[in-house]
């Protein structure tokens, strides 16, 4: 019996053409009509803004803030915008861009632009997203940077044939498409274990097995608090061999480990505040009060671990009515945001003080219910840490391929029906 041969499929091939962008595709201006009249205002027509771009998902704009009518259109030099036009920012958040999906208009911070028959718009976006950072080098002003007209109609884009335009916008949208359902997915997930927090962190569901009177126990009773570093950074310390928790590693994250921390030299004075496996930390500072004392758990234990100085620690002396990680959790809570923020001092930026933290009472259930919520909320944030390393690779794998295909470094497949069509004109 033979072997059987797999034929492998043809190859785009050929040397592609470079063009100015101002000669494959049309620029248009935007403009904004007088607020003050309202005739105006609230027609029929999309208007878009910058933040319409950078507040919505996906590649596809498909709703504006406001609406202005054909009279408002006319009076500011702004023109309809057909769908497929590429909405790209030339003012503030340089180089963010979408394509329309719909007619619209846009204020005067965009260029937009209206692809020729020479280039497929997707691909087109696909290239403006390669290049977004050449946007920055041309922009100019003196009040806010800008890109002008003239300097983005001569950016050199590559143009292969449309065929392979296509193809190329083909596939980058089917990875744009994983990567929108995974950001769905982790915002749904995350969305759900807010809800979960909200119902276990109140007691207004328990699970299975758990019951019991929940205790209002003051924080002074179960612990001792300690503070942090006396530097701000961990470059104010000189290298050694303690690692340094940031400001950030504990507002940001419910559990946090040593091993992607800085370098720092400790004080023999200071080395009394080391952190522990199972301390419980908190930031003592934040802009609002709502994200003050934010607790962060320490899963791994290290012999030379140290806090920032805007931080303080929070070590258990009693496990018998208290888990960490539940407190960690308890702290993020809405319940518990209330409780924390209720005690933040301060004006333009907001403090809490060791000694008033000590001093709160927080509702507590038996150990065992509060142990058993924390591994229902740990194992969520698992899956959701596990979502978001996905979403990471499959970003990276997408910045790969735009760099391969949109230089013309590796070449797709022919797909059939591009053989069928150029058979066929």
């Amino acid at each position: 019996m033979g072997e059987i041969q797999v034929k492998e499929a043809t190859r785009f091939q050929g040397a592609w053409g470079t063009a100015p962008l101002g000669d494959i595709a049309e620029i248009r201006n935007g403009g904004t009509p007088r607020t003050g009249v309202p005739s105006y205002w609230d027609g029929q027509i999309p208007w878009c803004i910058p933040t319409d771009i950078t507040g919505s998902p996906g590649k596809h704009l498909v709703a504006t803030a406001r609406n202005i009518t054909q009279e408002g259109l006319a009076s500011c030099g702004a023109s309809l915008l057909p769908a497929g036009a590429l909405l790209l920012c030339s003012r503030a958040t340089i180089g963010e861009l979408k394509i329309a999906a719909m007619p619209v208009a846009t204020n005067q911070g965009f260029k937009s632009l209206i692809c020729g028959d020479l280039v497929n718009h997707e691909f087109l976006y696909y290239s403006v997203l390669a290049f977004r950072n050449q946007l920055i080098d041309v922009a100019t002003g003196s009040t806010f940077l800008e890109v002008s007209k003239r300097d983005l109609g001569n950016i050199q884009v590559p143009v292969p044939p449309l065929p392979e335009q296509r193809a190329i916008a083909g596939v980058l949208s089917d990875v744009d498409e994983l990567i929108g359902s995974l950001e769905a997915l982790v915002a749904k997930k995350r969305a759900i274990k807010q809800a979960t927090m909200q119902e276990l962190l109140t007691g207004r569901t328990q699970l299975p097995g758990c019951g019991g009177e929940w205790d209002r126990v003051a924080l002074s009773e179960i612990g001792k608090t300690y503070g942090g570093l006396t530097g701000k950074t961990g470059a104010d310390f000189g290298e050694g061999q303690a690692r340094y928790i940031s400001f950030l590693d504990v507002l940001e994250q419910v559990t946090v480990t040593w091993r992607r921390f800085d370098h720092v030299r400790v004080s023999i004075s200071e080395s009394q505040n080391r952190v522990a496996s199972d301390d419980v930390l908190f930031n003592a500072t934040s802009e609002t009060p709502e994200d003050l004392a934010m607790g962060s758990m320490v899963l791994v234990d290290s012999d030379e671990l140290y806090l920032n100085s805007f931080c303080f620690g929070f070590r258990i002396t009693d496990r018998n009515r208290c888990d960490p990680l539940f407190l960690a959790y308890l702290s993020r809570s809405i319940p518990g945001r209330k409780a924390m923020y209720a005690l933040a001092q301060g004006a333009t930026r907001y403090n809490l003080s060791k000694k008033r933290f000590l001093k709160l009472e927080l509702p507590l259930p038996p150990l065992p219910e509060q142990r058993a919520i924390a591994t229902v909320l740990s194992d969520m944030d698992s899956e959701i840490t596990a979502l978001e390393q996905r979403l990471d690779k499959n970003r990276a794998i997408k910045q790969g391929m735009m760099q391969q295909l949109l230089t013309g470094s590796i070449r797709l497949p022919i797909p059939a029906d591009s053989v069928e069509e150029d058979a066929n004109p």
